[in-house]
């Protein structure tokens, strides 16, 4: 696969995410993560820093919004955010790159990124 530009290589991520999450909606892994952005992430921005070597250092950002039990990439950016968090580029690169086994084994998808989040709001 050639390199993908960061912008489409998120893009391509959360596809993936909402392919993964929209199937599985039901499954008992599942429910309570997505109940919980549901629940928690209605009308809240999350700005999620993408990162090469340092969690602390995000090379790049992006702002995004739950609509209706779906990621939307609101902006190229850190825009008028609530929550933030940070994901590698590495780990985009490598769900992009097997998006069909994570289509077909969705428990192997890394989604502390978005519990650690709904954690954070929980307490």
């Amino acid at each position: 696969m050639n390199e993908l530009t960061t912008h489409a290589l998120f893009t391509e991520y959360i596809h993936v995410v909402n392919q993964v999450l929209g199937s599985n909606r039901e499954r008992p892994v599942f429910r309570p993560i997505i109940e919980g952005a549901e629940r928690f992430l209605d009308d809240r921005r999350l700005g999620i820093g993408v990162y090469t070597d340092d969690a602390d250092s995000p090379h790049d950002w992006f702002t995004t919004k739950l609509d209706d039990g779906t990621f939307e990439l609101v902006a190229h950016g850190k825009e008028d955010v609530d929550l933030t968090c940070r994901v590698s580029r590495e780990h985009l690169k490598t769900v992009v790159e097997n998006r069909s086994e994570f289509v077909t084994k969705p428990y192997k998808l890394d989604l502390d990124w978005l519990k650690t989040r709904l954690q954070d709001l929980a307490n």
